[in-house]
Parts: structure tokens; C-alpha cells; sequence
């Protein structure tokens, strides 16, 4: 008799659910996809059916729920103070949550039994330490028998990272660090005083970094954050002089005394300065050195394991990311796609399912896990809509002759992937032989920021020639950015970023075969092996996931062509 877990992320940034049948992914998908709402937090109603329909069950056949964080914890802490509790703004959220859904105030919070009631059945739900959760959901992607796992992120109850060893469907906790002591809440707070949202727009700050000059505020940034053995544990520690992220009376992550180091703090709709772009570069610069410094206490200390797998928030800094394995003493690490807390429902759902040997040994090559539409379904919508189409037998080399030819296409093809990276389903495509498109999509299609970089996709066999990588490094995720080869970018300027590098992501026939055939045609045509992709959506709004939501985005921004399946579009 098969078993069947279901995770759930209703706590963290994105709400999702995932069902594992066996041990293994059957479906995956965040709530935002099906509410049309960026980064919902809401508790994951429709991606739960989403998942338990692809899973051909009801809600009680479900074995256990697991959720990725214990709303329990701090009434099991009966020692803790209320004003502890209020003045420290990423713990509030809990204490509320525990105070309205826990009865059981005892000692282990591995004992608290609640029961989740969905569609007027309930199931028993399995609490999961938060960075467990994330740690689980990079090692069980890997394929590797064993590894150490490292956690950063911004706070997830009360941790702020961790280590892990895994073997097999075993693991043991290392190391943590606790809240306030937080390599991310470092970067949300710059991101903060740079005039962006905290815990949101980390991106755009890692943009920003490619246009400043990171040797003015490296080294006072620097000094903010010691990492290894020191006075607080044996992981991270911040000089908390400089930070406000702990006072629950004020909004600013900052305080006074960093203002000194820093000047006035940029206002949201402000013209960036050079200043601003000095700031982030300097940020950028001196948490990847910490880092890596954190990365190799941590390979000195547990010398014995050389396979990496890396997890949470702060892992989806793809420029961090990249400079790891030439600078550590590590094998090629292994980021998933989903490092953010979109993953932790898949994390805690391997978790529960290892409790019983239940997991599937195997690596993840792909990320298509969500929804998927046959073309009646497709040619049901565009009936009702009134829209002209037409399925195109060649349809490959139809797109390749469009994208060639200079036109900006929507790509719309089989299961949606989890997660706020675009891998060729549910994409935006162009050339990036063209110099003037980059600013063309940023400004017609995307509607966002002219300083946004977009990613490469690449045939898997060319990723030599064109970028500085060895040859048996996989980037099938978009997580890591390398640089490019000094002689060829004037061949692709539409994907390379101001310092030279590009958010690479490798193609092959395993990990997407219908795409990898894209990108095939395209580059008869060319010579070119490359793409530009970016998410199939517009800015501050979800990547699409049905045939509708790609109608909405097609006839609202810059887009010339669309493919659903093999049906095209044309404006």
C-alpha cells in the first residue's frame, strides 16, 4: 500500500504544498500560482488540491501533514516574557499563532498534536524545525549518499542557519545560529536602507552590486559580522549596535548608529546614486567573503565530508553562489531550486517521509512539478476568448525562426515549475545577439528596473565556450551566476551583466527536452547556443500557470508571439 505525505509551507514568505507518493514528488506548486497574489502567504488551500488531484486522492487518504515551522515552540518556553516576545519582530507572528492554536503547553514540542481540518476531514500534523526543512529539500534533491547541509536565511523560528549531516535517510544537527544573529537579516536591512522591501527585493540590491564599486564600503560592512567560533556561537555573530531589526516599536531594520556609516537612507521612489550603487557593492563583496570564510570554518571542521548541499533564503544570491566551489575546499555544491521558503514544503514533507524509509534515492534534474494542460483544454479557453491560433506540426523551429529574427516570445509548454525561476515552461524568451533587447524587455515586457540582468540558458555541451566553468559543473537551476568569456560577449550582450557574468542556466535533453530542441534549432540558425529567459509574467505579479494567466500577460505587455504547447499566437 502506497504512503502518501503532504508538506505544506503555510508560515514562511510563499505559501505551497507538495505531495510525495512513496517518498517520491508526484506535485508541487505555490499558492501565488493559483491566487494570482506575488509571494502569498496564505495559508496554501488551492495548491493543496492542486496536489491532491495530480495525487488522484482525498484528503484523508493522506498518511500525515507536515508543516515546515512549530507554531507551538514558544508556549512550550513557558519562561519567556511577553515583552520578549513583542519587541522581537520575527517572533510576534508565532507567539499569536501558538496563543490561538495550542492547547499543549508541554516541555517537548515534538509532542504537540494538532490536527489540520481541510474539505471537513482532519489529519494529524507533523511540526518540522524550519531549517531541518530546508535542509532536507536540498539534500533529497542532490542524489548524493551523504553531505553536509549549511542553512542561511533571514530567521525561521527562532534559527537563523544551521549545519547538518546527512546520510542517507539519516541527519544530525551541527550547528546553529540564533535569532537576531543573521547573515540575511544583514542583507534585508541594506536592502531596506537602499529604498527597497525587506525580505523581498534582495535582488535588486544583488543587481545593484554589479554597478558600484565594492572596495569603499566593503571593509565597514565587513566589520558588522564575525562568522566561526565566537563570542556568541559557534556560527555567526552580528555587531547589533548597527541594527533594529529586533525592536518591534520601529519599522526601520536600521539604527541611528548605522546611519553614521552610511549616510541618509534612500526613500523608495528616489533616484539611485552612485552612492547607492558603492553601498551595494560593497554589501555584496563582504557577505560573500564572510561566507566563505563560514564555509571554510565549517570544511575544517567537519573535514571529513566533502559533498555540499546548501539551502535557505539566502542561498537564492546566485553571485554568492557562484564564486563557491573555486573558493572552498568543497565538491561542487548542490543549491536546489528552491533554497527560499517556497522549498520548505517540500523539505518537511521528505523529512516525514524519511521517518519511515520512504524516500526515493535520486537526483532532481528538472523542477516541473505544477500544472499542465493538453491543447483541447488550451483551445477550450482561446474558443471562448475569441482568439485566433494556429497548432504549428514544426512548431520548434517555427519559434527559433521568430526569436532569430528579433521577436519576443511567450513560452508556454508542459508542468509549470515550483519556485520564482522560470527553467523553459513558463518562460519569456528572446535572442541575446541583439544589444538594444535587454532594455527592450525591461521596459516594454517586464515593466520593471533598466538595471535587471537576464539569465542565459545554454545547451549543457557549449557552457565551455562560452563561460568560465569546468566541465562537469550542472547548473540546471539558475542559481549560480559565472562569468562570461572575455571573447564572446559582444556575441550575446543582451545576457551579460554589467561586470561580465550571467545567471547561467545549462540545458540538456534529460533535464528539458522539449526546450533543449529549442535551443538546438535556434542555434543551427545562429551559431548561437543561447536564449535569453526570464519568468513568463509581468513585475510584482506571479509567473503564469494556466493558459489564462498567459493570455493576460500576452495581450498586456510587449510580447509578439506565444506558444501554448504548439499552439501559436500572434499579435
Amino acid at each position: 500500500m502506497s504512503n502518501y505525505t503532504l508538506g505544506i509551507n503555510a508560515s514562511g514568505y510563499i505559501s505551497s504544498a507538495c505531495i510525495l507518493k512513496d517518498g517520491k514528488i508526484l506535485a508541487a506548486a505555490a499558492e501565488e500560482r493559483f491566487t494570482r497574489i506575488k509571494r502569498d502567504q496564505s495559508f496554501p488551500h488551492e495548491a493543496i488540491k492542486y496536489c491532491l488531484k495530480e495525487a488522484d486522492i482525498s484528503f484523508s487518504d493522506l498518511d500525515v501533514v507536515s508543516s515546515g515551522w512549530n507554531p507551538a515552540y514558544y508556549m512550550s518556553k513557558p519562561g519567556r516574557s511577553i515583552w520578549q516576545t513583542f519587541r522581537d519582530r520575527g517572533l510576534f507572528l508565532h507567539y499569536i499563532v501558538n496563543e490561538l492554536g495550542s492547547a499543549d503547553y508541554s516541555d517537548s514540542i515534538s509532542t504537540v498534536d494538532q490536527q489540520l481540518t481541510f474539505d471537513n476531514t482532519s489529519v494529524k500534523v507533523e511540526y518540522i524545525d524550519h531549517h531541518l526543512a530546508h535542509s532536507a529539500y536540498s539534500f533529497y534533491f542532490s542524489g548524493f549518499e551523504s553531505s553536509l547541509v549549511v542553512v542561511l536565511d533571514g530567521f525561521g523560528d527562532v534559527y537563523t542557519g544551521g549545519v547538518y549531516q546527512f546520510s542517507n535517510n539519516s541527519h544530525q544537527e551541527l550547528s546553529k545560529a540564533t535569532f537576531p544573529h543573521s547573515i540575511g537579516m544583514v542583507y534585508s536591512t541594506f536592502t531596506q536602507f537602499l529604498g527597497f522591501s525587506p525580505n523581498h527585493d534582495e535582488w535588486r540590491v544583488m543587481a545593484l552590486a554589479a554597478l558600484g564599486d565594492s572596495s569603499k564600503y566593503k571593509q565597514q560592512i565587513k566589520d558588522l559580522i564575525k562568522v566561526g567560533s565566537n563570542s556568541y556561537n559557534d556560527f555567526v555573530e552580528l555587531d547589533l549596535s548597527y541594527f533594529d531589526f529586533i525592536n518591534f516599536s520601529t519599522v526601520e531594520y536600521y539604527s541611528k548608529k548605522f546611519e553614521t556609516l552610511f549616510g541618509v537612507s534612500r526613500k523608495p521612489n528616489e533616484p539611485l546614486t552612485q552612492q547607492h550603487y558603492d553601498i551595494a557593492s560593497g554589501l555584496q563583496a563582504a557577505v560573500e567573503e564572510r561566507v566563505l570564510e563560514l564555509l571554510n570554518y565549517i570544511d575544517n571542521k567537519y573535514s571529513d565530508e566533502k559533498n555540499l548541499c546548501l539551502s535557505g533564503g539566502f542561498f537564492m544570491n546566485s553571485a554568492l553562489n557562484g564564486k563557491i566551489y573555486a573558493n572552498t575546499n568543497f565538491n561542487d555544491p548542490h543549491i536546489g531550486p528552491c533554497p527560499d521558503d517556497t522549498g520548505i514544503s517540500v523539505g518537511t514533507a521528505f523529512v516525514s517521509a524519511s521517518k519511515i524509509n520512504a524516500i526515493q534515492k535520486q537526483k532532481y534534474f528538472e523542477n516541473y512539478f505544477g500544472s499542465k494542460f493538453s491543447n483541447e483544454e488550451i483551445k477550450h479557453d482561446l474558443d471562448i476568448s475569441k482568439i485566433h491560433y494556429e497548432e504549428i506540426p514544426n512548431y520548434l523551429q517555427d519559434a527559433a525562426k521568430f526569436l532569430a529574427n528579433g521577436k519576443i516570445i511567450g513560452w508556454f509548454q508542459g508542468r509549470s515549475e515550483l519556485g520564482q525561476r522560470a527553467l523553459g515552461n513558463r518562460s519569456i524568451l528572446a535572442s541575446p545577439t541583439f544589444s538594444w533587447m535587454k532594455d527592450e524587455i525591461n521596459k516594454f515586457v517586464k515593466f520593471r528596473e533598466e538595471f535587471r540582468p537576464f539569465a542565459p540558458s545554454i545547451l549543457d555541451e557549449y557552457k565551455e565556450d562560452f563561460f568560465e566553468i569546468p566541465s562537469d559543473t550542472e547548473v540546471y537551476f539558475m542559481e549560480k551566476v559565472v562569468k562570461f568569456k572575455d571573447s564572446v560577449i559582444e556575441k550575446v550582450p543582451a545576457v551579460v551583466h554589467n561586470d561580465g557574468t550571467g545567471r547561467i542556466h545549462t540545458v540538456s535533453e534529460k533535464s528539458n527536452k522539449i526546450f533543449y530542441n529549442l535551443l538546438k534549432e535556434f542555434h543551427i540558425l545562429t551559431d548561437i547556443p543561447i536564449l535569453l529567459n526570464t519568468s513568463f509574467n509581468t513585475n510584482n505579479v506571479p509567473i503564469v500557470d494556466s493558459p489564462r494567466d498567459a493570455l493576460s500577460v500576452f495581450y498586456n505587455c510587449g510580447l509578439d508571439v506565444m506558444y501554448l504547447n504548439n499552439i501559436r499566437i500572434l499579435k
